[in-house]
């Protein structure tokens, strides 16, 4: 009996290690969910490679990019930096303004993410 459930509790382990609990991946897609619409309700102008953007295309645009890099994000902080960034083509970095303010908007989808997880 002792072998049968040192073996069930190895198996267990294995498992646990090999395929992470639903929870993590369900927090994470929370957590990407909340910063789209967050960008899209914004009031915020987003420029990529130059080009001045609308919320909506924005999202439309890093949805676009996220869907395509799926399979290499494994959490919040993979999807900024993989979809939310800057151009994979011209490697110039996506700017956001609001309220006349411009910063990179990698910032501020972490800044948003830090407040979002301290909620």
């Amino acid at each position: 009996m002792n072998k049968f459930i040192h073996r069930l509790l190895s198996v267990q382990f294995v498992f646990g290690l090999c395929f992470p609990p639903v929870t993590a991946f369900a927090s994470m897609q929370e957590e990407i969910s909340h910063l789209l619409n967050f960008i899209e309700t914004s009031d915020c102008i987003f420029i990529r490679n130059g080009s001045r953007h609308d919320p909506k295309e924005a999202v439309k645009h890093i949805e676009k990019k996220y869907n395509y890099l799926k399979k290499r994000i494994n959490n919040t902080e993979d999807f900024i930096k993989g979809a939310a960034t800057g151009s994979s083509i011209s490697g110039k970095p996506y700017m956001i303004i609001c309220n006349g303010v411009e910063m990179p908007t990698a910032d501020w989808l972490r800044i948003e993410l830090k407040k979002y997880r301290a909620q």
